[in-house]
């Protein structure tokens, strides 16, 4: 395993040698300089892992040689330690301002600074980890949406071709539904991609909040008619929400409609209805099914913890279906909001009922 690389900058020669003596010792490799103009030029060159910063240094002392360090794209994420004899309120809370990860008061004691060290690497070692498998998960996710396009569109042509030559079936034209709908979903990874790197904002649109109601509703008019769930909807006809509408149609409305389809009992009601109060749109999908645990709303839009569970039918799910719905929720500049009571022996007062906080005017370019 490579050594870790440690700059250490102090004026005074016995605080370097007596704390490069002490790195080394540990395994590290030390690099002192005795100034911050010298310890600027060793991070440019080769960016060590970490910085031992004294801050009472002659020309240019630690704060300063900090801030031009946060400065340079290439040495802005080392972690930096401040060591100094000055434990004023003002100094350290300065220190932590300009970027400093910890603060060590001199005179120091080697254990303690070996474990502040010994802390920090293993936290910027970990970011680092974390930064490379994400790389990975999002190249392999590209490489895969490319792959199942391919398979996705060729079936689309196909029945493209079907459709010009002889018409499509019943069953063929539920097909090319799916498909398309395939299509698209695959386009909203793309862009969700594309969100979670800031390279793109979602484009939103003026959108009959009743008409996207009622496509989706078809869509999923087998689930609903297999389980005998009667469907309210309660949305005024002229109703104009700010949205993506394929990700506001395949991603938010099919997670929340099929969720509380899936957790509905047989011949139950879901009631879907808005409301607008000043520029704000307050959407509803109300189900009175088996509700939800406390200790599963908590985790409901964490992505690292899949909340699936079977519905009341025994439907399955994968998981990630809210943590997909905040996120687009969030970037249309909207709010979500869950309440819910399990069914419980006592009393009837149980269901899921998920609000939606919708702009209904387009964001100011």
């Amino acid at each position: 395993m490579t050594k870790a690389n440690i700059l250490i900058v102090d004026d005074l020669p016995q605080n370097l040698k007596l704390l490069s003596e002490l790195m080394k010792g540990n395994d590290y490799y030390v690099r002192p300089v005795t100034s911050g103009k010298l310890a600027l030029l060793a991070a440019k060159a080769i960016p060590p892992d970490l910085i031992l910063l004294d801050i009472n240094m002659p020309l240019m002392d630690g704060f300063e040689t900090c801030e031009k360090l946060k400065s340079i794209e290439n040495t802005k994420h080392i972690p930096i330690i401040f060591l100094s004899a000055n434990t004023e309120p003002d100094a350290v809370i300065k220190g932590f301002e300009l970027g400093a990860v910890d603060y060590i008061t001199k005179p120091f004691n080697a254990t303690e600074v070996l474990i502040r060290v010994k802390t920090h690497l293993e936290l910027k070692f970990s970011k680092e980890t974390i930064i490379k498998q994400n790389h990975a998960q999002q190249e392999l996710l590209h490489v895969l949406c490319h792959d199942l396009m391919n398979s996705v569109g060729a079936a689309q042509a196909m029945l493209n071709i079907k459709k010009m030559d002889e018409g499509l079936s019943e069953e063929d034209e539920m097909m090319s539904l799916a498909i398309d709908n395939a299509v698209d979903v695959i386009g909203i990874v793309h862009q969700l991609r594309k969100i979670d790197e800031n390279k793109m904002e979602i484009e939103l649109n003026l959108s009959n909040l009743k008409g996207l109601v009622g496509e989706m509703l078809i869509i999923l008019h087998e689930k609903i008619k297999q389980k005998g769930i009667e469907v309210i909807v309660e949305i005024d006809e002229e109703e104009i929400v700010a949205v993506e509408s394929v990700s506001f149609i395949n991603s938010i409305l099919n997670n929340l409609l099929t969720n509380a389809i899936k957790f509905s009992f047989q011949n139950g009601k879901i009631i879907i209805s808005a409301k607008k109060i000043n520029d704000l749109v307050h959407l509803s999908v109300k189900d009175f099914g088996i509700g939800m645990p406390e200790e599963l709303k908590v985790d409901v839009f964490k992505v690292e913890k899949a909340t699936t569970r079977e519905g009341t039918n025994g439907e399955l799910g994968t998981g990630f279906g809210m943590p997909l719905v905040k996120k687009f929720i969030l970037a249309y500049g909207g709010k979500i909001e869950i309440v819910s009571h399990e069914k419980s022996a006592e009393g009837d007062a149980h269901g899921t009922e998920i609000k939606l906080e919708l702009q209904t005017i387009l964001p100011e370019l």
